[in-house]
């Protein structure tokens, strides 16, 4: 009986055993098909246009003064600048390496460089961005529309968690 138990754990444990952590190379593999690192430097650009739109509340419904244009811009540049350095390939391959390989087995990322090196996986790869930025622009709409609702939320509950600390 004790045999057969064993047996049977054996068997069902069998499987998760045979998969195999990712290796490095893989992973650096899948991330050179999948331009991951030039997807982080379009990435930079999206950013740039997304910042431009969050300051547009601050001008109201007023266009913008050569001024305000001008302090616009160097608050674009300085924070995908800041990104540029603090987010850089160098410092995040690294990460993404670790974080795929803890994520993925070997034969995931294998069938990953199957599908990415196909023709569908390759027009996956060159929509993606547009579909990211399409797909961030309309967050960034959604959020104008109840951000100050969110804002007037978060306000009133400061002040309660401060009313009740004097309690």
């Amino acid at each position: 009986m004790k045999k057969l138990l064993l047996s049977l754990a054996l068997m069902i444990a069998l499987p998760s055993f045979a998969e195999t952590s990712a290796s490095n190379e893989s992973i650096r593999e899948l991330m050179a098909v999948t331009d991951a690192r030039k997807m982080l430097d379009s990435s930079y650009s999206a950013m740039e246009g997304m910042l431009g739109e969050a300051m547009k509340p601050a001008l109201g419904d007023s266009p913008a003064t050569p001024a305000q244009a001008a302090l616009i811009e160097e608050f674009k540049q300085q924070t995908v600048e800041l990104m540029r350095k603090e987010m850089s390939w160098e410092k995040l391959e690294p990460v993404y390496i670790d974080l795929y390989a803890k994520t993925f087995s070997q034969s995931e990322i294998d069938g990953m460089l199957v599908f990415y090196k196909s023709k569908p996986g390759r027009a996956v790869l060159a929509k993606m961005p547009v579909l990211m930025t399409n797909v961030m622009q309309m967050m960034t709409t959604q959020m104008q529309s109840w951000m100050p609702v969110l804002q007037k939320q978060v306000g009133e509950y400061v002040q309660k968690v401060r009313d009740a600390g004097k309690n």
